[in-house]
């Protein structure tokens, strides 16, 4: 039976098969037309060979971390030029998790994960394989809940305040999980050297207001 904002407990009846899908970690990407409210600036992508203009995964990534390096250098140079502090534009250093089809169609994203960290959580419940163990998230519209069910992982995004889910499919755990393990370990490695070049880690943690110890 459906209640409130929840599609129901019997919707993993419906749920679609996702074979041969696509699991990554994107770093976004921004040209500096919204980099402030205030101060405009023009940012150079990094030469590196991608399937989306604006986001770069981190599989592309590997073997080409000075050249993201110096993208984010731009980002950091004019923040301390215009005396900008990191809160107001902390949205150039989001990363998103993404699941595509064996067509590259994106089937669920993870719109609210600007971290590392948040990735990590939804990693490790995949990887904990315990079917009376639940995963839910939500935040503004948007809903996930996943359930371990006879070697598959069943995912529904749904809106909270409606009855009726936008995704609801299902994969082998073993793809999933080691896809996700994968994505985090070349994320971590990524980060690690994107940290030393600009002096700061701003991808593994989610940081909001007050500004605290990240110094651009």
């Amino acid at each position: 039976m459906k209640t409130g904002g929840h599609p129901g407990t019997d919707w993993q009846e419906g749920s679609t098969a996702l074979v041969d899908a696509g699991i990554e970690i994107y770093f976004q990407l921004q040209d500096g037309s919204n980099f402030h409210d205030v101060h405009t600036a023009q940012f150079k992508f990094p030469v590196i060979a991608r399937k989306y203009k604006d986001e770069v995964s981190t599989a592309e990534v590997i073997g080409h971390e000075q050249e993201l390096a110096d993208y984010y250098k731009q980002i950091t140079a004019t923040a301390r030029l215009h005396k900008i502090e990191f809160t107001e534009i902390s949205h150039l250093f989001w990363i998103r998790l993404r699941i595509h089809d064996a067509a590259g169609k994106e089937q669920l994203g993870f719109p609210y994960y600007d971290s590392l960290d948040e990735v990590i959580k939804f990693q490790e419940w995949v990887e904990q394989k315990n079917e009376e163990n639940i995963f839910l998230d939500q935040d503004q519209g948007w809903a996930l809940e996943a359930r371990h069910k006879e070697g598959s992982v069943y995912l529904m995004q749904y809106d909270p305040d409606e009855d009726r889910y936008s995704v609801n499919n299902f994969m082998p755990h073993e793809l999933l999980n080691s896809e996700l393990i994968l994505s985090v370990e070349r994320a971590r490695s990524i980060i690690k050297t994107l940290a030393e070049s600009i002096g700061s880690d701003a991808w593994s943690t989610y940081r909001g207001y007050p500004w605290d110890d990240l110094k651009l």
